[in-house]
């Protein structure tokens, strides 16, 4: 798949960019997220994108995308959809997601759900993939902002969060479909 070759390249001239590498990093975060497990996590996009049915044509918005795997790899073929994103700013991000040539939002206020309204609507599918942030809100937070992203879906639409319990681990899911 081309796209996973894409985000390879992106990837490998971003850790040269920064000086990142395994042999050097260590701890969490962006440089990490690069370095650390990078084929496992590509497979693991794959098979969502598999799993969600994204097709040509349908809008999918992420929110918080890091650089932008998912929304990579559901744009490119066979899959063809029309992708954006919003998420906090992080440089080594922002630079994959340029090389890669994905419009994203850089925002803290929807990233926090406060905002999800400055999202367009008609929405095939919304995506919060691997929230780690998630784990630091309450029950009625977390509500509410299912609730506003599915207003943001089109009939029929999904809306896919992902919860880690721990590192790289993604047992806690929802999928939500708008009747």
């Amino acid at each position: 798949m081309e796209a996973i070759n894409d985000i390879r390249l992106a990837a490998a001239e971003c850790c040269r960019e920064f000086g990142v590498g395994l042999d050097n990093f260590r701890g969490y975060g962006p440089a990490k997220y690069l370095t650390n497990k990078l084929h496992s996590r590509l497979r693991w996009f794959v098979k969502l994108a598999k799993q969600l049915d994204v097709r040509p044509g349908d809008r999918v918005f992420e929110i918080g995308p890091g650089p932008g795997f998912f929304l990579h790899i559901v744009r490119s073929e066979p899959y063809g959809a029309v992708v954006s994103g919003c998420g906090k700013a992080d440089p080594i991000y922002e630079y994959v997601l340029r090389r890669l040539g994905i419009d994203t939002v850089v925002t803290e206020v929807v990233r926090r759900g406060r905002d999800v309204e400055s999202m367009a609507d008609d929405y095939s599918l919304v995506v919060i993939a691997g929230a780690i942030w998630l784990r630091r809100w309450e029950e009625e937070e977390i509500e509410e902002l299912v609730e506003r992203c599915m207003g943001r879906l089109r009939p029929g639409g999904q809306l896919y969060i992902t919860m880690p319990q721990g590192p790289d681990r993604f047992p806690k899911r929802q999928i939500h479909r708008r009747k």
